[in-house]
């Protein structure tokens, strides 16, 4: 997967890939790596496309892997016309999908992320703890308990 980050980092230099911009004083970002997972972001256009298919293309010849069809997501901004997000998804070969779902039980977010986001997380580790032990730690100290035990579940 490092050679695979540095195929990307070698198109982004090269002008070939660009990458989402987080916010007008922020940087930018191209992918990231979990466990068995990989998030790619990139405009929305034909020449991104064809830099996605040939960074692939590229490391699954040299790498030996190959991209399964069926579990790959393309996932388009709002601001993607549903003619423009079809057609890069059939050159791509992938599904479209309106949204990511979770990973690792945390929502991808797509909207503004508010309060309630995260109750699920609140309501476990109040389950996890009984009435004595509730009254006894802050909430950063039930998140500091039970933080083991949340991530086995």
């Amino acid at each position: 997967m490092e050679r695979f980050n540095h195929l990307i980092d070698s198109v982004i230099k090269g002008k070939n890939w660009e990458p989402l911009l987080l916010s007008r004083r922020c940087s930018t970002i191209s992918q990231l790596f979990f466990a068995d997972d990989l998030v790619l972001f990139c405009r929305a256009d034909e020449k991104g496309v064809d830099c996605l298919n040939n960074i692939l293309d590229t490391f699954c010849y040299y790498s030996g892997n190959r991209v399964s069809s069926q579990k790959t997501q393309v996932f388009f901004s709002r601001n993607v016309f549903y003619e423009v997000a079809t057609n890069l998804c059939g050159n791509l070969g992938f599904n479209k999908v309106a949204d990511l779902g979770k990973y690792l039980s945390i929502s991808f977010f797509h909207n503004r992320v508010g309060v309630n986001i995260f109750q699920f997380a609140l309501d476990k580790v109040r389950s996890r703890l009984n009435g004595c032990e509730a009254r006894k730690f802050s909430l950063a100290g039930h998140l500091t308990l039970v933080k083991g035990r949340f991530l086995q579940v």
